[in-house]
């Protein structure tokens, strides 16, 4: 029985949220960015998704490598996401990722190498109505709310029972 479950791999992803929006085949924006600086990010954020794209109100997170965006205005393709994602100049592996397995996630939880909680940092805020997703940016924005009240993790194995 103990040659059953082999691990696999570690990880300590507590918390993630994919892009998919539920029973279709479209995505809402999520973008991962490990090389950017806030205002590099406020800039093609403005001129790619309020002046170009039209898009509502974005949450951007402060992560432990970086900064992730979130959006629940638009209900994309999977080629339509990948093109933003390119175009926001998103981290290459993230862009990789998405394109590959044709969703996005983000994690919502911290690393346990970093330990740093991911955090709600501002609300870009279009200069035009636009209306949103609430159910779906409330189950968000309320995992973000847990992880900050998690007091401790632990790294875990998981395993492959295929082979």
């Amino acid at each position: 029985m103990k040659d059953l479950f082999k691990p696999c791999h570690n990880t300590d992803l507590l918390f993630g949220m994919s892009s998919l929006v539920a029973g279709t085949d479209r995505h809402y924006l999520f973008v991962d960015w490990d090389d950017k600086n806030l205002d590099e990010i406020l800039e093609i954020c403005g001129n790619v998704l309020f002046k170009k794209r039209g898009f509502g109100k974005c949450y951007l997170i402060e992560s432990g490598h970086g900064y992730h965006l979130v959006n629940f205005s638009h209900k994309l393709s999977i080629n339509t996401y990948v093109q933003i994602l390119k175009e926001l100049d998103a981290c290459p592996k993230f862009i990789e990722w998405v394109d590959k397995v044709e969703y996005g996630i983000l994690r919502l939880s911290r690393r346990s190498k970093h330990k740093k909680v991911p955090k709600l940092v501002g609300i870009l805020q279009p200069p035009y109505p636009m209306g949103e997703d609430i159910f779906t940016r409330n189950i968000y924005l309320n995992f973000l709310n847990l992880e900050s009240q998690i007091q401790k993790i632990r790294r875990v194995n998981v395993y492959d029972t295929e082979n």
